[in-house]
């Protein structure tokens, strides 16, 4: 028999869910939009990147030498996935490919030096938008914040196990 608390908690978990679905359609609505930002401006390249693009070149930028496989572990996505995104940035000359010493059929993906200053454009980008969300979210604590993202990511990575 369910007591009532684990009724209020179940019907607060299907209201979380039902938000997290309503977040993820609005999401994907902005991760369907590439975006300028700063190389046109800075450099005159013509270059619009996908939100998911630019994170994986910060996630480059942060773990120097990191492979496409690793990439699409900590991203949800498949190599294939990730290995077309590669391509993009490195047309855009944001990323370079190197053989690994130990194993050739991996590559190690470094940033640039315009993809550094890619880097630098969208770190720039993302306080500003983390400032509009600090405003949103000023009545969470800290902790309450991070309890939030830890339960995110705990369905997240339900939702992927359930895919795969």
């Amino acid at each position: 028999m369910i007591d009532m608390e684990n009724v209020k908690k179940l019907n607060a978990i299907g209201k979380l869910v039902d938000n997290l679905m309503l977040h993820s359609l609005v999401s994907h609505e902005y991760e369907s939009q590439p975006r300028d930002y700063g190389l046109n401006r800075v450099l005159g390249l013509d270059v619009r990147l996908y939100p998911i693009e630019i994170h994986l070149l910060a996630t480059i930028n942060e773990n120097p030498g990191i492979s496409s496989q690793e990439l699409a572990v900590k991203f949800f996505r498949t190599k294939g996935a990730i290995s077309q995104r590669i391509k993009v940035l490195s047309g855009y000359g944001l990323v370079t490919k190197s053989a690994n010493k130990e194993n050739h059929r991996i590559s190690n993906l470094y940033v640039t030096e315009t993809g550094k200053m890619a880097c630098g454009f969208h770190s720039r980008y993302d306080a500003e938008h983390h400032l509009k969300y600090m405003e949103l979210l000023g009545s969470f604590s800290s902790d309450e914040i991070e309890t939030c993202a830890r339960i995110v990511m705990s369905l997240t990575r339900a939702l992927d196990a359930d895919r795969q």
